[in-house]
C-alpha cells in the first residue's frame, strides 16, 4: 500500500459571490494568493440557496432576480501551518470573512497511477 494520510485541517471560507477586493472578486483573489503560496488545491462552490446571521433567505438565480448575493464557499484541505496561514493573510488584508476549520484527514489512492 503506497497510500499516506496526510492529518490536517477543512478549512472553509464563506463570502457572497460578488464581495471584491481591490477591484477582483474576492474569492478569485483568494484562491490565487493560495495557489501563488503552494497550497495543494481549492475548491469553490456557489450556494443554491441559504441564510445567514441576517435571516435573509436567498435562493437563485432566479428570472428577474438581482444576481451577487448567494454565498460562495471555498475549501482547502490543507496542513494546520497552511490554514493558519490563510487565516492570517485574510486578517492583514482587512478581509471580512466567515471561516470554519475542521480537523482532517486526507490522502491519495493509487497515486503512482497517472490520468
Amino acid at each position: 500500500m503506497d497510500e499516506q494520510k496526510i492529518s490536517g485541517t477543512l478549512l472553509r471560507l464563506y463570502m457572497h459571490e460578488n464581495d471584491q477586493h481591490e477591484g477582483r472578486l474576492l474569492w478569485d483573489t483568494i484562491m490565487r494568493h493560495a495557489n501563488k503560496e503552494g497550497i495543494s488545491g481549492c475548491s469553490v462552490f456557489k450556494a443554491i440557496a441559504g441564510f445567514g446571521s441576517h435571516h435573509s433567505i436567498h435562493k437563485g438565480p432566479m428570472p428577474f432576480e438581482l444576481h451577487g448575493v448567494q454565498t460562495v464557499r471555498m475549501d482547502f484541505l490543507v496542513t494546520d501551518a497552511e490554514s493558519i496561514q490563510l487565516i492570517d493573510w485574510s486578517r492583514r488584508q482587512g478581509l471580512r470573512l466567515f471561516y470554519t476549520t475542521t480537523p482532517a484527514g486526507f490522502g491519495t489512492i493509487n497515486a503512482q497511477e497517472v490520468a
